[in-house]
């Protein structure tokens, strides 16, 4: 419940406004930002599967991936 909490109240509404967010800040920040931040919500989802599926190494290793691609997105917008 977590993890899909994650994906639905904080990833969620930054997904829903990257219109929004690419044209306030150009596109070039756009994909700073949005490039790594959808690897990182790939990896969730692989995480979420792969606790469903009964794997929690797996599921270990994909937070972790996530988390890396989180913070370079996080870079992304510093740079910006």
């Amino acid at each position: 419940p977590a993890l899909g909490a994650l994906l639905m109240e904080q990833l969620l509404p930054v997904v829903e406004a990257r219109n929004l967010l690419a044209n306030a800040h150009g596109v070039e920040a756009y994909a700073k930002v949005f490039t790594p931040l959808a690897s990182g919500e790939r990896c969730l989802n692989r995480a979420w599967s792969a606790l469903a599926d009964g794997h929690p190494t797996e599921a270990h290793s994909q937070l972790a991936r996530a988390q890396a691609h989180f913070e370079q997105a996080e870079g992304g917008w510093v740079r910006a």
